[in-house]
Order: C-alpha cells, then sequence, then structure tokens
C-alpha cells in the first residue's frame, strides 16, 4: 500500500476512471453537488478524506469525486492511497456510504439491489426482527421481544458468497411469482420468506410459496388459500391494512397448519391476544 497527497487534473481522473475495471451505480445528484462545490471554490482538500485504489487499477472509493473533478473542470489535491486488497471494498463507508446493493454491484453480482434486499429480508426473518418490536401488550413466542436488527454490508455479501447458485435461482423464482401475485408481497419479502422456509423444508417451502403466489388448486379449507386472500384484502383495500407484526404473524400461522396438513376454516392473528407463532 502507498500514500501520497497528490494533485489531480482532469486528465489524471479521465485516465484513473478509464483503468477502473468495475465500481458501483452512478449518483448523478451526487456528482453534480460535488461539481458546484468544487467550481465554487468551496472544496476542502485537506480533510483526510482519500482517493483509494485496488492494485489493479479499480476505484474503491472516490469515483463520484472524480467525475465531479472532470465536470467542473479544476484540479484539486488528494490524498491517494493505492495498492489496497479488493476486498476491502465491503467494509468502506467514506465518501457517500455505499449501500448493500453497491457492493454486490461492484462485486459483478447482477440484479444487485434486488439480491441485497431479499438476504437482508432472510437474515431479518432469521433472527426475528422482521416483525419489529411487538410493543407494550403483545406477546411473542418463546416470551421474548422481536427485535430490529441491522446487517452490514460485509454480512450480507458473504451470506452471498456462501450459497450463490441458491441467490441466484432463489431470484428468478422469486421474480416470477412476484409478477403471479400481482406484487400483493413485494420481491424481497417473498424471496427473503422463502429462502427462510428452504432451510426448514425444501420442498415444503417450494409447494407453501408457489401455491400462495399461484393460488392454483386451493380449496376453502386450504391455510394457504385463506392467507393468499387475506393478503389480497389487505393489499387492495385502504380501510384494512395488515401492519408487518400481523401479516408476518399470518404467514407463519398458515405455514404451520400447511406443515401439519390442517384444514382450517378462518386464518386469525392478534398482536394484542395471540404468541407470535414459531414457525415449525
Amino acid at each position: 500500500m502507498k500514500t501520497e497527497f497528490k494533485l489531480i487534473t482532469p486528465a489524471i481522473a479521465e485516465d484513473l476512471l478509464r483503468k477502473n475495471p468495475m465500481n458501483r451505480t452512478l449518483r448523478e445528484r451526487l456528482i453534480n453537488e460535488y461539481s458546484r462545490q468544487m467550481s465554487a471554490g468551496l472544496w476542502k482538500e485537506e480533510t483526510g478524506e482519500s482517493l483509494k485504489l485496488a492494485f489493479d487499477g479499480t476505484i474503491l472509493d472516490g469515483q463520484h469525486r472524480l467525475l465531479a473533478l472532470i465536470k467542473a473542470n479544476v484540479k484539486l489535491s488528494f490524498l491517494l492511497i493505492t495498492g489496497l486488497d479488493k476486498e476491502v471494498f465491503t467494509v468502506l463507508d467514506t465518501g457517500t456510504t455505499r449501500t448493500a446493493g453497491d457492493i454486490f454491484h461492484i462485486a459483478g453480482v447482477t440484479q444487485s439491489n434486488n439480491h441485497a434486499a431479499i438476504i437482508t429480508k432472510y437474515l431479518s426473518l432469521k433472527s426475528g426482527s422482521t416483525a419489529v418490536l411487538l410493543g407494550s401488550g403483545g406477546h411473542s413466542g418463546g416470551g421474548s421481544m422481536l427485535k430490529n436488527i441491522k446487517f452490514s454490508k460485509a454480512e450480507l455479501f458473504s451470506v452471498y458468497n456462501n450459497r450463490k447458485k441458491f441467490w441466484e435461482s432463489s431470484l428468478l423464482m422469486a421474480d416470477h411469482w412476484y409478477t403471479q401475485f400481482q406484487r400483493v408481497l413485494t420481491l424481497s419479502e417473498i424471496g427473503g420468506l422463502y429462502a427462510y422456509l428452504y432451510d426448514i423444508d425444501n420442498d415444503d417451502a417450494f409447494t407453501f410459496i408457489d401455491s400462495l403466489c399461484s393460488g392454483v388448486e386451493l380449496d376453502r379449507t386450504n391455510p394457504i388459500k385463506l392467507l393468499r386472500e387475506k393478503l389480497i384484502f389487505s393489499k387492495t383495500n385502504l380501510k384494512f391494512k395488515l401492519t408487518p407484526v400481523q401479516k408476518l404473524g399470518l404467514i407463519y400461522k398458515a405455514w404451520n397448519y400447511f406443515r401439519k396438513k390442517t384444514q382450517i376454516s378462518v386464518l386469525r392473528f392478534s398482536r394484542e391476544l395471540d404468541n407470535f407463532p414459531i414457525v415449525i
């Protein structure tokens, strides 16, 4: 690794960008704002913020600043760090904060934002955080409150790397189910839920999600049929909206009934009266 304070001209910036094999999706508004500051003489050069380059020329941090400098047609001095390992991009948050989707995009993952969103939802379900806090008066399975947990971008990317083929196929199926269910659930909800249930039983997970989204061959006492109707009604009726807790509670109850092969006439979940279901 080499560190130097270097004057960057538009020509040098263009050369650095030309050699850069990959980077995150551009944010035009950010480039315009940086450029405005640079043109007006408002850009501070000695802030400790650096341009970071990998050993092969990949720009790990600084793409937007270089593009803004070219647009402003100015010369500015930057702390330049070169020779870094490319993997450090998973933990870099300087400049404009990278989203998890940025990290996936930089690594060349297709549909980067969708992958990141699905894996985030999956990890949330695994940790019990998707339903957020139940609040006063609510009860959760096992006696513990459901918590909000944040996941690092490096953690999300590691989960993807450990099961690349699974996540790629899950996204393809989730995209199909999302369209088939007419966007009643979000793509990340479908993909994350499928992955979570897949870890319990892969065949049942496919049957449950596929039946829920297609609605094919479901009789009136099938818990999946009742869940599907509640989700559609909540989506289309402005006066009746399921909260995230209610939605997840109903999904988990329907899954448990489905796994037990239990036919029911009514599917209900009340956060005030019921223990939050634990999936089986």
